[in-house]
């Protein structure tokens, strides 16, 4: 037990160790809306994408705003069927419902320093609720909209809520959340956001919708996608 104990800790200094330079290189990269929430934008979610990214300013307050605006989510009439419908809404608490650990645990180990911590700590923070605040109001937003087709159809509502997990950077499935894992993290860089590239590209929405009506939605937005990047290459 003393080595099994032992082997955890050394596990968890290593991880925090490599990914340390790496945190310090995302926490204040801002680019959330046109990384993970690309892939959404370019599928015909413009209004959701410019109300998602204009109230993830919000966040420059840091933490405590980031807490409010969950919180004013969590008041909406269709928030219940999010959760149930498996949207991935990050706390910044539990690994699974993190964006990426490491960018997390960096910012709370920060305090432990002191006021010299805190002050270290806040660039991070108001990133890291900015970015957060961003993907979970532009994945809220988008599952009010897509479930305004059947809003009690709770299998269709999964399917919406697959695919908008993988628009958003967050994959969907077991393997999505093993990639979200703390021994993941300390691995790779942006483990769950990349998993979650491949699981759009090769067209997880369609192939793992249960519904018929959620393989045409998801199809809807395979197209779009497709015309919005042959304008873009100009084709």
């Amino acid at each position: 037990n003393e080595l099994s104990t032992w082997g955890k800790a050394l596990r968890n200094a290593l991880s925090f160790v490599n990914s340390t330079g790496r945190t310090v290189k995302a926490s204040l990269d801002v680019s959330a809306p046109f990384i993970q929430g690309l892939p959404s934008l370019i599928s015909g979610n413009h209004k959701e994408w410019a109300i998602s990214f204009k109230e993830s300013m919000k966040g420059i307050k840091g933490i405590a705003k980031m807490d409010e605006i969950m919180a004013e989510i969590a008041q909406h009439p269709m928030y219940a069927k999010a959760r149930a419908a498996g949207v991935q809404l990050s706390d910044g608490i539990s690994y699974t419902s993190r964006e990426e650990q490491f960018m997390d645990e960096f910012t709370r180990k920060l305090h432990y320093l002191g006021k010299v911590g805190d002050l270290i700590a806040k660039p991070y923070e108001s990133s890291e609720a900015m970015y957060t605040i961003f993907l979970n109001k532009l994945r809220f937003e988008m599952f009010v909209k897509m479930a305004a087709a059947a809003p009690d159809d709770a299998a269709y509502l999964k399917d919406i809520g697959s695919m908008i997990n993988v628009l958003t950077g967050r994959g969907t499935g077991k393997v999505a959340d093993f990639m979200g894992r703390d021994e993941m993290a300390g691995v790779f860089f942006a483990a769950r956001y990349n998993y979650s590239t491949w699981q759009n590209a090769f067209g997880r929405p369609i192939t793992g919708a249960t519904t018929k009506a959620g393989r045409a939605l998801a199809a809807k937005v395979y197209a779009k996608q497709a015309a919005s990047i042959a304008g873009i290459a100009g084709i």
